[in-house]
């Protein structure tokens, strides 16, 4: 019923479209899985997080590009996961939000402190979200770790021929 009234007021334009899709249950990654096994080192001000499909690190407020501001990408500056062969035969997975899921913790509506964008911040760029991790990798671990990927700790912006 939440989400019903959630998608109702988001239709009226009561409030923002990328707040409104949350996480499933976020799991550990299952025994043996080491997500971040070659990952490189997360930086002072960088903020990791794990799932239960991959490991995201977004870009703190340090400085990357050496000019002496300190700044924040908005994308992730990797993630990293471990596949492994699933056995038998996968089912189809389930759908897929109908916005991505903005990470409440990471993002800022006035553009201040936050690190990660939401689903508007790419409306009219000319490009899509790109999974990092991609659904159908997840999608092995189950329909919790399937959803998780569609949050922007794990996309970047993608030209739509590479993406479609």
């Amino acid at each position: 019923m939440k989400l019903h009234c959630s998608l109702a007021l988001v239709a009226l334009g009561l409030l923002p479209r990328g707040v409104v899709i949350d996480y499933k249950e976020i799991e550990a990654p299952p025994d043996g899985y080491d997500h971040d096994r070659f990952a490189p080192a997360v930086g002072v001000d960088d903020v990791e997080k794990t799932f239960k499909a991959y490991v995201t690190c977004m870009d703190g407020a340090d400085d990357d590009d050496g000019d002496g501001v300190a700044d924040k990408w908005g994308i992730p500056h990797w993630v990293s996961y471990e596949l492994r062969r699933f056995p038998g035969d996968l089912p189809k997975s389930p759908k897929r939000p109908s916005t991505w899921i903005t990470d409440t913790d990471h993002y800022d509506p006035d553009g201040d402190d936050g690190i990660a964008p939401h689903d508007d911040s790419y409306r009219n760029s000319g490009y899509n979200r790109g999974h990092l991790c991609m659904k159908h990798h997840a999608w092995r671990l189950g329909e919790n770790a399937d959803w998780n990927t569609h949050t922007f700790l794990n996309c970047v912006p993608q030209k739509g021929k590479f993406n479609q």
